[in-house]
């Protein structure tokens, strides 16, 4: 079964980068109204001078995480909103790698194994290598935690020609899409995940959609889940024997 992501509205770019601006504006509020208050408690405790210092490394940290999450928003805001400026011809397979590198990590702490099969025999495309790279990591680090529960964790990336295009498969060994989702699984703000905000893939489906690309979801054959998406071929690519 394929699960098709579903498409905004008009322009999905634009879509998205309002989309955005309006969750930057919600979080920025409470956010701040957060930081403000846990700054208000770090002053109030000052005059206790037998506290016990736990209560300042715990308030210290939850005054980090909520500066972090403001960070998020505002990338998130930033990722969205950029044109098209910088959309270069770039190697898929390098972008691949260098997604792998970023996410290496979580895949180590997550015993994940990567396995690469990067088999087009041309990989030319035009692209935003930052945007292209954000829509790989997502897909990785989704199927790192779909495989938290699984005996066998292997994360399978590979590539292959479709006529004029360049399809990249993320095949992880997980537990699968549940036979019981529907098209609002990629809805904005949509997601299977207890601590989930839900716009991962739907940021993924606009990319790669402002690139003339398609992006699907559907069961692998081996029981976990295969996430794919294509890339129109590079015009140099279509000109040479």
């Amino acid at each position: 079964m394929e699960v098709r992501l579903q498409r905004l509205h008009g322009d999905p770019l634009s879509s998205m980068a309002a989309m955005a601006t309006a969750l930057a504006h919600e979080l920025n509020q409470p956010l701040s109204a957060a930081a403000n208050y846990l700054q208000a408690a770090l002053r109030l405790l000052d005059s206790f001078p037998e506290r016990p210092p736990a209560v300042n490394e715990a308030l210290d940290a939850a005054a980090t995480q909520v500066l972090r999450a403001g960070r998020i928003v505002s990338q998130l805001h930033q990722l969205i909103s950029r044109g098209d400026s910088d959309r270069t011809i770039q190697s898929l397979h390098g972008i691949i790698r260098h997604a792998c590198e970023l996410t290496s990590p979580l895949a180590k702490e997550s015993n994940v194994e990567v396995i690469l099969h990067l088999d087009a025999l041309k990989d030319s495309v035009i692209a935003d290598n930052m945007r292209i790279q954000q829509v790989l990591v997502n897909l990785i680090r989704n199927a790192c935690e779909a495989m938290s529960a699984s005996k066998v964790r292997k994360l399978t990336i590979k590539t292959t020609l479709k006529d004029a295009n360049l399809q990249t498969d993320v095949i992880d060994t997980g537990m699968g899409i549940p036979r019981s989702v529907d098209a609002d699984f990629f809805e904005p703000f949509a997601s299977t995940k207890a601590s989930g905000l839900g716009v991962g893939l739907p940021i993924s489906r606009s990319i790669i959609e402002s690139h003339q690309g398609r992006i699907w979801a559907e069961r692998d054959a081996g029981g976990g889940a295969k996430f794919s998406f294509t890339l129109p071929l590079a015009a140099e690519n279509l000109t040479e024997e």
